[in-house]
C-alpha cells in the first residue's frame, strides 16, 4: 500500500515507479489562482464588452504578473515532481530530470538547513542537491530512508 498523496504508475524511466510526489499546493499557491482568474477575467470582460475603463500600465503589468503567476502555478502543479523507487530517486522540473543513485545520497534535512521542521526537504548527494516541497513530507522522507539508509538524516 503507497502513502497518501503517491502515485504508482509508468513514471520517467519508463519502469514501474514506487512513488511519485508533487508539490505542496498552499494558501499562497490559491490566493495567487484566484486573483490570476480575477485580472484574466478584468481583461475579458474590457476586451470584448468594450467596458468603459480603461486600465492604467501598472494595473495592466499588476495584472499579467497574477495571470503569468497562475499559469505558473498551474504548470508547476503537473510538471514537476520526485519519483522513488528502488533504483534511485528522479526530480522532474518542467523539463529537467536529474536521476539520483541511491549510493550517491550523503544527506537529508530540512530547508533551509537551520530549519529542519520546515516544509520543505534538501537532498544533498555526491554532484549536488535538491530541494522538495512535497504534499506529504512524512511519506517523501520515509521512502528517502528506506531506501538510502545510509545517508545522514537531519529531518
Amino acid at each position: 500500500m503507497l502513502p497518501e498523496g503517491c502515485l504508482d504508475w509508468r513514471g520517467i524511466s519508463g519502469y514501474a515507479v514506487a512513488m511519485r510526489f508533487r508539490p505542496k499546493f498552499g494558501l499562497f499557491e490559491t490566493y495567487t489562482l484566484i486573483g490570476g482568474v480575477f485580472c484574466l477575467s478584468a481583461f475579458v470582460k474590457a476586451w470584448f464588452f468594450h467596458a468603459n475603463y480603461h486600465f492604467s500600465i501598472w494595473e495592466g503589468l499588476e495584472g499579467t504578473l497574477f495571470i503569468l503567476s497562475s499559469l505558473y502555478l498551474v504548470l508547476n502543479r503537473f510538471l514537476v515532481y520526485w519519483e522513488i523507487d528502488s533504483t534511485g530517486l528522479r526530480a522532474r522540473t518542467f523539463w529537467i530530470v536529474s536521476k539520483i543513485a541511491w549510493i550517491e545520497v550523503t544527506r537529508v534535512c530540512g530547508y533551509p538547513s537551520e530549519r529542519p521542521s520546515s516544509d520543505s526537504v534538501q537532498v544533498e548527494y555526491m554532484g549536488g542537491q535538491i530541494v522538495a516541497n512535497p504534499e506529504d513530507r512524512f511519506a517523501f522522507i520515509s521512502a528517502l530512508r528506506r531506501f538510502a539508509p545510509e545517508a545522514e538524516f537531519e529531518v
